[in-house]
């Protein structure tokens, strides 16, 4: 093997560690925040938010979620079929896939000529590593969650019991709570939103229908 050989593989991963380093740089600055605007809630709104939530999923458990899952059964054979047919494009990796793909693709381009084409470089990186973080960070959490929670699947146990739970079973007909594919789709919806506001309204369809799909 000659040097040429050698260096040509080297030259490909320093270029890629360089654009990468571009898209990190871009990503780390320090943002501009306003003091008088902080981001989080003070503690006890928080604490209050918490409370509401776990209300309503308590609610929504014991009062609808049993009585949805039967009125699905009387629905017509198409309804059932359509949503069957998008459920699918909530899994996390029709999103993962394409996004690493393509910031693994955009890593190994070759040295830009100007600057300018380099910040641009790095913000298409910076965006595509902030939609692949935004789904797959709380996809991990979620599925940590659902694990831990071990509510049970529709007629798991052979009937509608919305108070059937194993916890910290690690078993997937245990794992119905939160919704992986909900928990992808309203990731991908906000951080889509956050970036192309126009495209907010498109972005909560497609998650809202994510999530009736699941049901």
């Amino acid at each position: 093997m000659s040097a040429q050989d050698v260096a040509a593989p080297i030259a490909v991963w320093r270029r890629c560690l360089n654009n990468v380093g571009v898209a990190r740089a871009t990503l780390t600055r320090k943002p501009r925040i306003d003091p008088k605007r902080p981001w989080l809630l003070p503690a006890r709104e928080l604490a209050i938010a918490a409370g509401v939530v776990i209300v309503v999923f308590v609610l929504g458990m014991l009062l609808i979620d049993a009585p949805s899952t039967r009125a699905v059964e009387r629905l017509p054979r198409w309804i059932v079929t359509f949503f069957d047919s998008i459920t699918d494009y909530g899994k996390s990796g029709y999103v993962l896939w394409p996004l690493g793909l393509l910031f693994l693709a955009l890593a190994a381009l070759p040295p830009l000529a100007t600057r300018m084409q380099q910040r641009v470089l790095a913000a298409i990186m910076v965006r595509v590593g902030f939609l692949f973080a935004a789904v797959a960070v709380p996809g991990l959490f979620g599925t940590i969650i659902k694990r831990l929670i071990g509510r049970a699947r529709p007629l798991v146990g052979g009937n509608l019991d919305p108070t059937l739970f194993h916890p910290f079973g690690w078993r997937a007909d245990y794992a119905s709570l939160p919704s992986g594919h909900a928990t992808t789709s309203f990731a991908l919806m906000v951080a889509v939103s956050s970036l192309w506001p126009r495209a907010r309204t498109y972005a909560l369809i497609y998650a809202l229908m994510i999530a009736v799909s699941r049901i």
